[in-house]
């Protein structure tokens, strides 16, 4: 059936499973209290033998799934997920969003006041409170001080702004550049006008290439300070080197997206060179033969520097 032919919803919820049994349950129990009673969730399971999905459709009248073969990465699951529904405003929600305080027509009065609001999102802190700040749009600058950290060498007068909005208390309605998408609603209309997710970022980025994007085109993002939701991170999925190599092959991505080529190959350069760096310093290098050591060093460098990825 097609989107067009599916009964109206107000919202609609997507959830991207991957290995989330332990947390998914939960998220649709909060989400269902916060959302209106119309709201439609749509899973995309990304690990559809873990039974996380099947449990956690039971908890909701109006549930979508849709099952991938393999892990297709959250950019293709979430454009799925768009595909299936129909609604004037979307959710994109981690499975590991443990609460959420507030109110949906708090949502509703920033997309009906802001005409060119793309997006909103409210206050996320992790389980102890931390606040995760609203962003900046980053420059090829913010990526190559991601690599070295040369900012915290300048004296304090010196220094450039972060990238995350260190000096604003999240305290009064905003427009943001960017903001994580862990808890994002999106007006489908901008989505209509600016496209999908892209899917060349198979996890990480994708949603600061989606706002950056529609920044270009005239839609605005809004941080909300009358939402307050709990983002446990990485809950669905252990933390691992592997999330870093993704974080770090799809901030080479947007690079060579929105910055070009060559100035990729400069970030992949300094990159390369700060880890060799690294690697020096570390007791890897003081440990084990020279030989060995150097062979391990000189293969890590020439990955670093392949401009493909």
């Amino acid at each position: 059936m097609s989107a067009e032919n599916r009964d109206p919803a107000s919202v609609d919820v997507i959830l991207v499973n991957y290995l989330s049994g332990a947390v998914l349950s939960r998220c649709v129990s909060v989400l269902v209290a916060f959302l209106p009673d119309d709201a439609r969730f749509i899973f995309v399971d990304n690990s559809p033998n873990d039974g996380a999905v099947a449990a956690a459709s039971a908890l909701v009248e109006r549930s979508t799934v849709l099952t991938q073969r393999t892990n297709v990465g959250f950019a293709a699951a979430v454009n799925a997920g768009l595909g299936a529904g129909n609604a004037p405003i979307v959710l994109l929600a981690n499975p590991d969003v443990a609460s959420v305080s507030g109110r949906f027509a708090d949502v509703l009065e920033v997309f009906e006041n802001h005409r060119r609001a793309g997006a909103m999102t409210g206050k996320l802190v992790d389980d102890r409170g931390v606040l995760m700040h609203c962003r900046r749009a980053p420059t090829l600058v913010d990526f190559l001080e991601l690599a070295v950290g040369f900012n915290r060498l300048l004296p304090r007068r010196w220094r450039r702004p972060s990238v995350a909005m260190l000096e604003w208390a999240h305290d009064s309605l905003r427009e943001v550049e960017t903001v994580t998408g862990a808890f994002l609603f999106i007006r489908r209309a901008a989505i209509d006008d600016v496209g999908p997710f892209d899917e060349r970022f198979f996890l990480y980025w994708e949603e600061t290439d989606w706002m950056v994007r529609a920044r270009r085109l005239g839609w605005s993002t809004y941080f909300s300070p009358k939402l307050e939701v709990v983002h446990l991170g990485q809950a669905s999925a252990p933390s691992s080197a592997g999330h870093t190599a993704l974080f770090i092959e799809s901030l080479y991505e947007y690079v060579k997206k929105h910055h070009g080529v060559p100035k990729l190959l400069l970030l992949r350069a300094v990159w390369t060179a700060a880890d060799g760096l690294r690697l020096v310093r570390s007791s890897f290098w003081r440990r084990g033969d020279p030989i060995e050591i150097r062979a391990r060093l000189g293969s890590h460098l020439k990955r670093r520097l392949r401009p493909d990825g």
